[in-house]
């Protein structure tokens, strides 16, 4: 996909799913479209994003520009300098299955048992498990966030795919397939579904044509659904994301 194609691609999403209250009306529409329009990142007070191998700098930017601008259409902040824009973590921006804090910051799957320090990996076979919950447990009432890919941290780039300790095997995914769902002012919605999550070792990630954005107070469920094989064992996906929030909830400028 050309640069070209993918800021119309990007844009193109804005106009059809990034709305406020899911309100399908065009004034919204447009209102967030014009403010996007006016934000410049260079006044951002911070940022501090990565930038995946095979994931356009033109997405990531127009992602930047939107969240700012549902950032202060949801007064969050309505000044660009008091705002930043970093990485998605764990252990900040989610919550386990339980709304319980995550005390580390190393994406594992699932998140709860190994967090009370028991034997971890999945209990619950070929059934849809909740893994991480972004609420407001996790502050999702201060920031905005995006969510744009999923990265599977046991793929190793440099030897194609193939995973370092199981020499000769495939980078291990323990699930078949993971979906989004969201959630606010009591609408709930499934906004995502991988049927086959084995096509994220194709080139180590899968990044959406259609970023996410969750803005002021929506809720986000993150589920994966293990393999019959998988009891016990444990997988290492990354959500691909960034939070645009107030300069010194989290990071000082």
């Amino acid at each position: 996909m050309s640069e070209d194609d993918a800021k119309k691609a990007v844009e193109d999403t804005a106009k059809k799913y990034w709305s406020k209250k899911d309100d399908p009306s065009q004034d919204y529409r447009t209102t967030l479209q014009i403010e996007k329009d006016t934000v410049d990142l260079a006044k951002v007070g911070y940022i501090n994003t990565s930038h995946p191998k095979h994931v356009l700098y033109t997405l990531l930017d127009q992602c930047k520009r939107y969240g700012i601008a549902q950032a202060k259409l949801d007064k969050i902040s309505n000044r660009e300098d008091m705002l930043c824009i970093r990485d998605m973590l764990p252990d900040i921006d989610f919550v386990n299955a339980v709304r319980e804090k995550i005390t580390k910051r190393e994406w594992v799957q699932p998140r709860q048992e190994l967090d009370y320090g028991r034997f971890g990996g999945y209990h619950y076979a070929d059934q849809d498990q909740a893994v991480y919950e972004y609420c407001e447990a996790s502050k999702n009432r201060h920031k905005v966030a995006i969510l744009y890919g999923i990265k599977n941290l046991k793929y190793d780039e440099s030897v194609g795919g193939i995973q370092a300790n199981a020499a000769g095997s495939k980078a291990e995914i323990n699930c078949s397939s993971a979906k989004i769902t969201k959630s606010h002012d009591g609408k709930f919605v499934k906004v995502l579904e991988i049927r086959d999550l084995s096509l994220i070792n194709d080139e180590g990630l899968i990044w959406f044509d259609t970023p996410f954005l969750f803005k002021r107070g929506d809720d986000m469920t993150f589920w994966l659904r293990p393999k019959t094989e998988s009891l016990g064992k444990t997988d290492n996906l990354m959500l691909l994301g960034m939070i645009i929030e107030p300069l010194g909830q989290t990071v000082v400028g």
